[in-house]
């Protein structure tokens, strides 16, 4: 016949659970993937923060190792010069005053290119033995054999505190390096 049906007050319940059930089942979806997108979100700030520490100790040691490449390939020009200096004061006989003149200047040059790359303690060193090279190289031949032994022993103290120094700098560099590593 025509028919309505009949629902009694089971199915009604049965059927408000189900709905209820569905409801309540989606609201829990929803927040388990709100979960899944924040542990989501939560690694990723974790790789983050690992990608950025090793990208910053992976610069810490360029930077390092630049600075003493750089360090040690001026300081090798600067050491020849000294070498070259030292070789006219050793033998004054074999060189000429021009000879002299030009290896002051090349320890002059070759010192200022080296400071930017040395610590403040290296750059005074420096200075002041370029300007030793320099007062050695303006005595002339009425300077007194005493004050030419003075001038030339200070020259040789100042390389020494030099290269003393310069080893201080890069033992320096090499405790960056270490911290960089530590990071």
């Amino acid at each position: 016949m025509g028919g309505k049906k009949i629902v009694s007050s089971g199915q009604l319940s049965n059927g408000l659970l189900t709905l209820a059930g569905t409801i309540l089942g989606a609201a829990i979806a929803a927040l388990s993937g709100i979960g899944a997108a924040q542990i989501t979100s939560k690694q990723a700030a974790e790789a983050a923060d690992k990608a950025n520490l090793i990208h910053s100790r992976s610069s810490c040691l360029q930077s390092a190792s630049l600075q003493e490449q750089n360090l040690r390939s001026h300081a090798s020009v600067f050491l020849g010069s000294i070498g070259a200096f030292r070789n006219t004061l050793s033998h004054p006989q074999l060189y000429k005053k021009e000879d002299f003149t030009k290896n002051m200047d090349l320890i002059v040059v070759n010192g200022m290119e080296t400071s930017a790359f040395t610590s403040t303690a290296l750059s005074d060193l420096t200075i002041r033995l370029s300007d030793s090279a320099r007062k050695l190289t303006e005595m002339t031949s009425n300077t007194s054999n005493e004050e030419l032994t003075i001038n030339a022993l200070l020259y040789n103290q100042l390389t020494e505190a030099w290269l003393k120094q310069y080893r201080l700098d890069l033992d320096q560099i090499s405790k960056e390096r270490s911290q960089c590593e530590l990071k």
